[in-house]
């Protein structure tokens, strides 16, 4: 569009060429509706799309709980804005366990069927837990100083 605006002007005279030699534009930053990728927001719409992917293949869910991750998400975000954390970490548990229960639902009826197996196991959550220790930790276990290395520091 500047470079038709810049032709035209030439073309009719109010621009010559040797005001083209040096050009300044202007790169003021223009506004974007961009917002944050917050918790609640990704998962609402982890719900929102497993939803329109079960529907797109054939999957009928159990409950879609699309009117709950909706009202949730939106609760998150004004409970945040007004600081009370404990009842924004509540909705944002709601939306977890939401989205576990699709899935598992999800994973309850393609059961059997490897490829989609297969690719809903890369979007279920992973649990990651600590071993469980048989023996209580000694000073050894914590800086990671075998029990060997200990009685013979040489």
């Amino acid at each position: 569009m500047l470079t038709e605006s810049l032709r035209v002007a030439h073309e009719a005279g109010a621009l010559r060429s040797q005001d083209l030699k040096r050009v300044t534009v202007d790169t003021t930053v223009q506004p974007k509706a961009v917002t944050f990728p917050t918790d609640a927001k990704l998962l609402h719409t982890a719900i929102k799309g497993l939803n329109r992917l079960a529907s797109k293949h054939g999957v009928k869910l159990r409950q879609s709980y699309l009117r709950i991750a909706k009202t949730a998400a939106m609760m998150a975000g004004r409970y945040a804005h007004a600081k009370q954390f404990k009842r924004h970490q509540r909705q944002l548990r709601i939306l977890r366990s939401r989205l576990g229960r699709i899935i598992r639902d999800i994973c309850r009826k393609i059961e059997g069927q490897a490829v989609n197996r297969r690719i809903v196991s890369n979007v279920s959550p992973r649990r990651h837990s600590a071993p469980a220790r048989s023996m209580p930790m000694t000073d050894a276990s914590r800086t990671g100083v075998s029990v060997s290395e200990q009685e013979n520091p040489h």
